[in-house]
């Protein structure tokens, strides 16, 4: 995710050490440049937590989407002058003012999130290419994908499990902070004419056909893809981090308070995001619904799509036989148990 949004933020030291093998060794930063951006990076802090303090009060998405801006923009100005200073002085700063961006957004976000009482996990997806992996221009494929993805979230969460490689892809476009809105961050991995190589990179326009996997690339951070084509020795590990997006989170806690596991929500968190952002949080019939009654995320937006349906429906002509008739219908084509059905009426009714 090019935009400021935390990558890789809590690896094993296993994979801490595989994601930075190759890299280069850090620069000489001078003195007062780090202290110039350690300032920066505190004022950016505290005013992002000011303003969602003001926020928790107020509930004004707009008002703190404007606050964060103006804080956004003093610490680009504070920056920009620390480098305009390093610069004249003949001096090095930091490369990595965006990865430092990121990171203090994304922990405004969790603090704020956490404050409120809801979970906010991170998750990191691990794609592995047991064929190899090859990286050319800025396409990068992965070949002997396995069907199934692993992931796995940060502490103290620790949710673990695995997803459809298909389901993944299919989630690229779903919702308003999509990956396709928002592309994530990877970091490919494997050896190259027996040297360790590691690429930080942002993925989009997946494409998947059997066990091949394919990926347009840019780089990130100080990473420079290769000017001429490079393949794996061997198998490939791709790291992708999905980064904090608020409905993720959100539908995340929403599905395990009402559900009870992460299991049964993590393959339809996309749909559930989604239902989330459409129907707020009060709307747990809805996730209810769709964790018992969907076999697949397909099947999971098409019950989605369904209760939105008959919400339109039913808060357009008020009739309450004709929307308890078509929620009974929906116990027909998914195996939805009675006591569900009968919350899901009920919500329906209040809207």
């Amino acid at each position: 995710m090019i935009a400021r949004t935390q990558l890789f933020s809590s690896l094993p030291l296993t994979l801490a050490l595989l994601l930075v093998a190759g890299s280069g060794a850090a620069e000489d930063v001078s003195r007062s440049c780090e202290a110039a951006i350690d300032r920066a990076a505190g004022t950016y802090s505290r005013c992002l937590l000011g303003a969602q303090s003001r926020n928790a009060w107020r509930q004004e998405a707009s008002k703190l989407e404007d606050a964060a801006q103006r804080c956004t923009d003093r610490f680009d100005a504070a920056t920009a002058r620390a480098l305009a200073r390093a610069e004249r002085g003949g001096e090095t700063c930091t490369a990595f003012l965006e990865a430092i961006a990121a990171r203090i957004v994304s922990n405004a976000q969790v603090v704020a999130t956490e404050a409120s009482g809801t979970a906010s996990p991170s998750f990191l997806f691990v794609q592995n290419g047991t064929t190899g992996g090859t990286l050319s221009g800025t396409t990068l494929t992965l070949t002997g994908v396995s069907s199934e993805t692993g992931y796995f979230s940060d502490r103290p969460y620790r949710e673990a499990g695995h997803i459809s490689t298909e389901d993944l892809i299919s989630m690229w476009s779903v919702g308003d902070d999509s990956f396709s809105v928002d592309p994530p961050n990877a970091n490919l991995a494997c050896t190259v004419n027996g040297q360790m190589v590691s690429y930080v990179v942002e993925l989009s326009s997946p494409d998947l056909m059997g066990s091949r996997l394919s990926y347009s690339v840019n780089a990130l951070n100080d990473t420079v893809l290769p000017q001429t084509a490079i393949a794996c020795d061997g198998g490939a590990y791709l790291f992708i981090d999905s980064g904090f997006l608020a409905d993720l989170r959100s539908a995340w806690h929403w599905c395990t308070s009402s559900v009870g596991h992460g299991a049964a929500c993590f393959g339809f968190i996309p749909v559930l995001a989604a239902a989330y952002a459409f129907f707020g949080p009060a709307a747990t019939p809805v996730v209810e619904v769709i964790a018992e009654g969907a076999g697949s995320l397909s099947e999971a937006t098409e019950l989605f799509d369904e209760i939105k349906a008959i919400g339109a429906a039913y808060r357009e002509t008020g009739d309450v036989a004709a929307m308890e008739s078509a929620v009974e219908a929906l116990t027909n084509k998914f195996e939805i148990s009675s006591g569900a059905i009968d919350e899901l009426v009920t919500w329906i009714a209040t809207l």
